[in-house]
């Protein structure tokens, strides 16, 4: 492979990279929003809260809630659809879903990780090639210039 063409690779191998490590940002910042919900419902559950409390729904928009039950929580289950769950069973969808954001960021920082050393190689390649090229030049630079200055061996 020429050395314009592995330019090019490394140009799209170092921008699937920083792809991927946009993408495991954002799963990040989902597993902490994860993780923040799991404390909640756990807490929430284990005690009773009595009273008024102020929940947010929108940005600066926030309900007044009497009375709150953690053993009746709605969790969507995909397609717009809404069961309605115990604190429990909730508890089981936010760690499953906790567990499948952990193993996306696994498998992304693997792909990263193959990247990374695919793009060394290629680093190191696009040197050995530039290094070849330059070589010969010289050398048949230095031959011409011996024959030139008729120096022998001898």
């Amino acid at each position: 492979m020429a050395v314009q063409n592995l330019s090019a690779y490394l140009n799209i191998l170092d921008q699937q990279y920083r792809d991927i490590v946009q993408q495991i940002t954002l799963l990040q910042y989902e597993l902490d929003r994860y993780n923040k919900l799991r404390k909640i419902v756990d807490r929430a559950s284990k005690n009773k809260i009595k009273g008024s409390v102020m929940l947010p729904i929108a940005t600066d928009i926030l309900v007044i809630a009497d009375s709150i039950d953690f053993n009746r929580i709605l969790v969507g289950i995909g397609g717009g659809l809404f069961a309605e769950l115990d604190a429990e069973n909730t508890l089981k969808i936010i760690d499953e879903k906790i567990q499948e954001i952990r193993d996306r960021i696994g498998d992304l920082t693997k792909t990263a990780e193959r990247i990374r050393v695919q793009a060394s190689s290629i680093v190191a390649r696009i040197q050995q090639r530039t290094t070849e090229q330059k070589v010969p030049q010289n050398v048949k630079f230095t031959k011409d210039l011996d024959e030139n200055l008729n120096v022998n061996d001898s």
